[in-house]
């Protein structure tokens, strides 16, 4: 079977990112590999048979061998959290707090201690009842929600409402030139405190957190500087392409920038990848 190369491209907004070609087949490979260790004959791709995602997709990307073969973060104590954090270009301290608290209440004091979490944990500890259900809800319940990430994506793009975000639409030119900008951040928050628990008690805080982690995470290292509309009216913000968002929550793929980093820092190895055959890649991709 050939292989096709990662190829890296640059469109006009100044936007790096693999070539369609290269983004399809790494996910039909990844597909392929997760159907043929599943024994549930009904599971077809990646994001239906990872039942047990981490809420936090950034730990969810690193903390899994699913994309890449490979865990980015091998364990969640001092010694790789630190360099993990620096090379990401977060604050390690700032991390290592949201994983002492992640877990139940009387667990954080042993946390702390031994500088050490548990990151399935995320998904019903301590820290996560302080955001009152006010997220994108794209993992919220454990598992990749493609209704949550097509109601995410139409709140900061209404135009792409009624056009569901999966991945044969991802992989066609249609998905070209769509991003999360900074600017689109009030729209998206708007949608994340719909997801908020019954009551008005908490919305305060849980929004403050959900706003620190899209500034903090998708709209800081995820994101790239484009210069997005006409030469004499364009702005330079900071984005994250649909695609790569997409990709990110689904699949647990990191941004070119990204991977080049982590590549660089020995955490990764970023491999060129087999083409799959006709067959199962279009069964991939259903």
């Amino acid at each position: 079977m050939p292989i096709v190369a990662r190829n890296v491209q640059e469109n006009a907004d100044g936007y790096r990112e693999v070539s369609l070609e290269y983004r399809r087949a790494r996910s039909a490979a990844l597909d392929a590999r997760t159907a043929d260790q599943t024994t549930d004959p009904g599971v077809g791709s990646d994001a239906d048979a990872r039942k047990e995602r981490i809420a936090c997709p950034m730990l969810d990307a690193c903390r899994s061998t699913g994309a890449y073969g490979e865990k980015a973060l091998r364990a969640t104590d001092k010694r790789h959290l630190n360099p993990w954090s620096r090379v990401l270009g977060i604050p390690a301290f700032g991390i290592r707090a949201v994983g002492y608290l992640s877990g139940p209440w009387y667990r954080i004091w042993s946390n702390a201690v031994h500088g050490r979490f548990d990151a399935q944990q995320l998904n019903g500890g301590f820290l996560r009842s302080f955001k009152h259900g006010i997220n994108t809800g794209v993992l919220a319940r454990g598992s990749f929600s493609q209704e949550e990430l097509d109601q995410l994506v139409w709140s900061f793009q209404p135009e792409l409402k009624g056009v569901s975000i999966t991945t044969p639409w991802i992989h066609g030119p249609d998905s070209a030139g769509y991003y999360l900008t900074e600017a689109m951040l009030p729209a998206v928050l708007a949608h994340n405190e719909t997801n908020a628990d019954p009551g008005m008690f908490g919305r305060r805080l849980g929004l403050a957190l959900s706003t620190f982690e899209m500034k903090s995470l998708l709209l800081g290292p995820l994101a790239q500087t484009v210069s997005i509309g006409s030469d004499a009216g364009s702005q330079r913000l900071k984005a994250i392409s649909v695609r790569d968002l997409h990709d990110f929550y689904k699949q647990g793929w990191l941004p070119v920038q990204i991977e080049e980093r982590f590549s660089a820092a020995g955490f990764l190895a970023i491999a060129d990848v087999q083409a799959m055959p006709a067959s199962r890649n279009a069964a991939g991709a259903a």
